[in-house]
């Protein structure tokens, strides 16, 4: 299986290469923006920083809009973009700046199949087709390979529920602390949606205990508390002090509404919108699409979804879509199978699918609320979850064959994923994003 999984990651770098070839620079979501911010780090400096004496003007090309965000992916871009540049001048900075997005999303992949091997250590199955899942899905590909904080947010999302899983069923060490809390932090500094983890990682320490002692576990718990909370507060602190003195709050929430004045809202559908036909019938649908593939060229002249969204008959009709969610109500068929079948859980297995089931809520009910004020229904704004969204999903799949097929069942995942990845690049994005520039459009910048 290891072996194979070397293989699964060259394909996923080939197809990312691919994705990056085909895909012009900016058509990728706000690909130009996180250039800027690891430009100003690279060439000036210091850290970006929005400018609130005016709201953003998208159509005076304005590519500062994410000096919000937290530095460390574009920190860690800065040297791959210093070296691109000395080599190639600006597209080569902008190829290095994309190769460092396809390495994240190689150690994403790497981490996904470490995650599902510890949760089921006896199913390398479920790993192989988790790992599958994740390395080939489309969308996936084109997010990792752009220029975009979001790899890294995966990432370290990952990487945190995987220490929050490695203590279970056992007494867990100072060490566990420490690592959780050092991955925390850095996920704080990844992406500010990364907030979501800290619910999930207090329930995480509730578990850790249930192996202690009785008399020990209260001074267990606020050992590990103090040791978690502190080390990300320690490492994350600084940058939300940052934003405090300069946007009036720690997660620059306040600034971030005021200064996106023009991207479109909820309120610009409510004239032919109920609330619940918005959320129904639009961004649910999207999101969607958008988590499977969903790119620059759907909408001509005009880059992702969201202008697109705003016309009548968006999202364009697919015969591949409703494909993909009848495979997707399989696996959830599949997932309450398994489910039914084992009752009761183990407890490990529920205390998994417990903090699981928390960090996916937490995740949707943030991406649901931030919809609920900007339309932004985009799919990859649920690939801080991706782990436990490729565990369970291809679970679900897997239930449906017998233990002697389960590995050729995981086999046929993964080559079916393949097709679909390879279709996306050649089928649809390349000859897609051709077409566009033989018509003289092009993504906005």
């Amino acid at each position: 299986m290891t072996r194979s999984l070397f293989l699964l990651l060259a394909a996923s770098l080939a197809l990312s290469v691919g994705f990056a070839v085909a895909t012009p620079f900016g058509a990728a979501p706000d690909e130009s923006a996180h250039l800027e911010y690891v430009r100003v780090l690279a060439e000036e400096h210091r850290l970006p920083r929005l400018d609130l004496t005016r709201p953003r003007d998208s159509a005076a090309g304005d590519i500062s809009y994410e000096a919000h965000q937290p530095p460390l992916y574009y920190l860690a871009a800065t040297p791959f973009y210093t070296i691109g540049e000395a080599v190639a001048g600006l597209p080569g900075a902008r190829w290095a700046a994309r190769f460092w997005s396809m390495l994240l999303g190689l150690l994403g992949v790497a981490l996904i199949w470490k995650l599902a091997r510890v949760v089921a250590p006896n199913d390398p199955a479920l790993a192989w087709a988790a790992a599958g899942f994740a390395a080939l899905l489309p969308m996936r590909l084109s997010i990792v390979s752009s220029v975009s904080n979001d790899a890294l947010a995966e990432v370290t999302a990952t990487a945190c529920l995987l220490a929050m899983v490695l203590p279970l069923g056992r007494s867990a060490t100072v060490r566990d602390g420490v690592t959780l809390g050092v991955l925390l932090g850095v996920a704080m500094l990844s992406k500010s949606s990364a907030i979501t983890l800290l619910p999930a990682a207090l329930i995480a320490l509730a578990f850790w205990m249930r192996a202690e002692a009785q008399p020990a576990q209260t001074r267990a718990f606020l050992v590990q508390f103090g040791l978690v909370f502190g080390l990300a507060l320690l490492i994350c602190g600084p940058w939300l002090f940052r934003n405090h003195v300069l946007y009036g709050d720690p997660l620059g929430r306040q600034a971030f509404t005021w200064y996106f004045q023009d991207t479109p809202r909820w309120e610009d559908f409510k004239a032919r919108l109920s609330f619940m036909q918005y959320m129904g019938t639009l961004v649910l649908p999207v999101t969607f699409d958008s988590f499977w593939g969903a790119f620059g060229h759907l909408s001509p002249k005009e880059w992702f979804l969201f202008m697109g969204a705003l016309k009548p008959g968006y999202p364009p009709p697919s015969w591949l879509y409703p494909i993909l969610g009848g495979v997707s109500l399989v696996s959830l068929a599949g997932l309450a199978r398994v489910c039914l079948a084992a009752r009761p859980l183990p407890q490990r297995a529920l205390q998994v699918g417990m903090l699981f089931g928390l960090y996916w809520l937490l995740v949707v009910a943030a991406f649901l609320n931030f919809n609920s004020e900007f339309f932004q229904a985009q799919g990859r704004y649920l690939f801080p979850a991706l782990g436990p969204i490729t565990i369970s999903m291809t679970g679900g799949w897997l239930a449906w064959a017998s233990p002697s097929w389960r590995n050729r069942a995981a086999w046929i995942v993964v080559a079916l994923m393949m097709i679909l990845a390879v279709y996306a690049l050649v089928g649809v994005v390349e000859p897609g994003f051709r077409r566009l520039a033989m018509a003289g459009g092009g993504p906005c910048a």
